[in-house]
């Protein structure tokens, strides 16, 4: 058995085993199962608008408690707060007209469309013997 003596050759090994184990569990570890309930029209975008939103708003706080102006941060934040929710808006439309495109959901958008049997039942209002 060779002995590694130095950094760079340290560091090859150590890719060459990484990449190898890699390589092995994408191979015969299968994906998990994207969730019913999953928001199908989440990107990887959004996420990013959101972190950036985030650290914006706990600038806003870490300001205050310095008792440091915060006018021009949530200026800022709000800008950002903005352009995050107009993207969400955004990628929900997208998503919803890429699946009323879909000839395969003629039968769900039907059901959709159908006013549901709880809004058609009207509780009868009575007061004492009364009915209205």
């Amino acid at each position: 058995m060779k002995m590694i003596t130095d950094a760079a050759t340290l560091d090859r090994v150590a890719g060459i085993i990484v990449n190898g184990i890699i390589e092995v569990v994408e191979e015969h570890v299968s994906r998990a199962k994207e969730s019913p309930y999953a928001k199908r029209w989440w990107s990887k975008e959004l996420s990013t608008l959101r972190t950036d939103f985030t650290a914006e708003r706990n600038r806003i706080t870490t300001l205050r408690r310095r008792g440091e102006d915060t006018k021009q941060a949530r200026e800022i934040a709000s800008a950002v707060r903005r352009m995050y929710l107009d993207e969400i808006d955004r990628q929900r439309k997208q998503h919803l007209e890429e699946f009323l495109d879909d000839p395969q959901n003629i039968w769900k958008e039907a059901s959709y469309a159908k006013p549901s049997r709880a809004a058609m039942d009207l509780p009868e209002l009575t007061v004492g013997a009364q009915r209205y």
